[in-house]
């Protein structure tokens, strides 16, 4: 799939995700969801 490809097949809750050998589609509210994870705390 193409960047111009995934634009026009997205929808309104939805964004491109550009990273250096993918293009995914992804909905907001699982973006939204992966940034409310926990994160671990770094041991010593």
């Amino acid at each position: 799939m193409t960047l111009e490809q995934a634009i026009e097949f997205i929808g309104d809750d939805e964004l491109v995700e550009i990273a250096l050998e993918n293009i995914r589609i992804r909905h907001k509210s699982q973006l939204e969801h992966d940034s409310k994870k926990p994160v671990r705390a770094a041991s010593a």
